[in-house]
């Protein structure tokens, strides 16, 4: 048997469970774990009953087969162990303790991707269940299972003869834009927003009452909050975690999309395409349809009269929209992580050198205004204002908002892999969520975003549910489907030199190492040479970008 990588806690949840006693031993009915008169085959444990799940929603236990062995999870929890140790006892106590669920807690955010990559790949590993996103994608659809099928099949424990995808949300299982995968390899377990957080006492403070709307609004707010004493206001990480996919790339795809979006009439093969600002996926028009050389050409060429690349007046003026904010943010900015913050935010432990001002996921809201130390209000992207957006009163403010959880099955044995599905099965049902639930309820932990079972479906405390059907920040995401976000301001092709330029480069911006007209050179220079490689890889011309709207090759 599998190493137990923390020991599982006896979670009673008796406020919202009719369930005396915890863990595998069977009892009367009044306990929840008399054995019933199902299949041969099948569980004999009886589901607890859960004040507020609807009766459909229950397990169909006669439909559900006893299941052996063990189960390591290995995913970065951040937080939300206690959950996943009430929806680990609960699992093993419905297959009467003949499966055993690890939780392995051992590893760092910053360790956690390159040993995910390496277990995916390594026959012999014992990790089970990861978080796929973390994961190189061809690793991914090699290595792990395709749960799709599974999807769209019974769930008994979702009740009686429920489909899987009847009780979720698409974004569960569909990790495509245009919703037409026929894979999933990839359960997200969230809906996630993103939020601008704020401590409304420094805003007294600093004589301000009107939440920011514009991001000169909010550059403002910091230097009165400064002005009032708070040394370092915004609490923005430049740590690499945040570069690289965390809480500044947030910002840099959202108004990267914001910048460039007025630039898709340029790079679609219909010359008569109008792109309409106001639209939540533009890229789904039946005229939008990039031409490889009209992108390549607005961002490599500096001859071009298209061009809007790193050199450019436009890309300046989107540099220094962030430099703005260099003179609030915390002096030991590239060391801080995005939990430092958070965590100085919600404590105020530094008293006046603690931020003011957090993005952060939307769901962290619910800890932040739970503390005694901060009065919270939270708040939408701040619109940017520059000569260089038309019409940016109209244009939509896309968020990174999308999935999380993102959960995978590293592929074993048939019977291992049955295991590890039946497992997310119970995980991803109403009757799993709600447990899921009601143990974080009784800790200071507070879900990134709302589960992606459908809501109807799920026991979700009152405090949750009111706060994320909140109107003051809309769910629009989509911010990653512009192909200037994805292509321009953050890589090229996806080429590793490129991430690694993006990161130094704005980490020495904004501590004062290098000023725009550096960091625009340097960042041209690196979309050169990853161009160079990509289109080697593509088999197009090197110079092809050269000649807007021509062949690749």
């Amino acid at each position: 048997m599998k190493k137990k990588f923390i020991t599982m806690l006896s979670i009673c949840l008796a406020s919202a469970f009719a369930f005396a006693g915890c863990g595998g031993d069977k009892g009367d009915s009044s306990t929840g774990d008399s054995a019933n008169t199902g299949n041969a085959g099948m569980i004999t444990a009886t589901p607890l009953t859960i004040n507020g799940l609807a009766a459909e929603y229950t397990p169909d236990v006669a439909n559900i087969k006893q299941q052996e062995g063990s189960i390591d999870v290995a995913i970065l929890f951040d937080g939300s162990e206690r959950g996943w140790q009430a929806l680990a006892t609960e699992y093993e106590r419905l297959h009467d303790g003949a499966v055993l669920v690890n939780l392995n807690t051992q590893l760092s955010a910053g360790e956690y991707e390159g040993a995910v990559n390496s277990e995916v790949t390594n026959k012999q590993t014992k990790w089970d269940i990861v978080q796929g996103n973390l994961v190189d994608y061809k690793s991914l659809t090699a290595y792990c299972v395709n749960m799709y099928s599974a999807v769209n099949r019974q769930n008994a424990y979702a009740g009686a003869k429920k489909v899987w995808s009847s009780v979720l949300n698409r974004e569960a299982y569909i990790t495509g834009s245009t919703g037409s995968d026929t894979s999933t390899y990839i359960l997200n377990t969230e809906n996630l927003q993103t939020a601008w957080f704020v401590n409304k006492k420094a805003m007294t403070e600093a004589g301000v009452s009107k939440i920011p709307e514009t991001w000169n609004e909010l550059i403002d707010l910091c230097d009165k909050m400064q002005d009032a004493g708070y040394k370092y206001p915004l609490g923005i990480s430049l740590d690499g975690e945040s570069v690289d996919s965390n809480q500044f790339t947030w910002l840099l795809r959202v108004y990267g999309d914001f910048y460039y979006r007025n630039e898709y009439n340029k790079i679609v093969y219909d010359d008569t395409y109008e792109v309409d600002l106001t639209s939540k996926n533009p890229e789904g028009d039946s005229g939008y349809s990039v031409q490889p050389t009209k992108f390549y050409n607005l961002v490599l060429d500096e001859s071009s009269e298209h061009y809007v690349g790193a050199n450019s007046a436009k890309y300046k003026d989107f540099l220094s929209q962030f430099e703005k904010m260099k003179p609030y943010l915390h002096a030991d900015v590239t060391q801080k992580s995005q939990g430092d913050l958070r965590n100085l935010f919600r404590s105020q432990n530094a008293e006046k050198n603690s931020p003011q001002i957090i993005l952060d996921y939307a769901g962290r809201g619910l800890s932040f205004a739970n503390s005694d130390k901060i009065e919270m209000d939270f708040f939408d992207y701040p619109r940017m204002e520059s000569d260089f957006l038309e019409n940016e009163e109209d244009t939509l403010i896309r968020d990174v908002g999308g999935s999380g959880g993102y959960l995978s099955i590293i592929s074993h044995d048939s019977k291992q892999d049955e295991l590890n599905l039946d497992f997310l099965k119970f995980v991803l049902s109403p009757y799993g969520q709600s447990i899921y639930y009601e143990a974080l309820s009784k800790t200071e932990f507070s879900p990134n975003g709302i589960t992606t079972v459908k809501n109807e479906a799920v026991v979700v405390p009152q405090a949750w549910a009111e706060y994320f059907s909140t109107d003051k920040i809309s769910f629009t995401g989509l911010s990653d489907n512009n192909e200037f976000v994805r292509n321009f301001l953050r890589y090229l092709g996806g080429e590793d030199e490129t991430k690694l330029d993006c990161k130094n480069l704005w980490q020495k911006y904004l501590t004062g190492s290098i000023d725009t007209d550096t960091f625009a050179k340097d960042w041209q220079a690196s979309l050169m040479k990853g161009w160079n490689s990509y289109a080697g890889k593509q088999n197009w011309k090197l110079d092809c970008y050269k000649t807007y709207g021509g062949p690749t090759n």
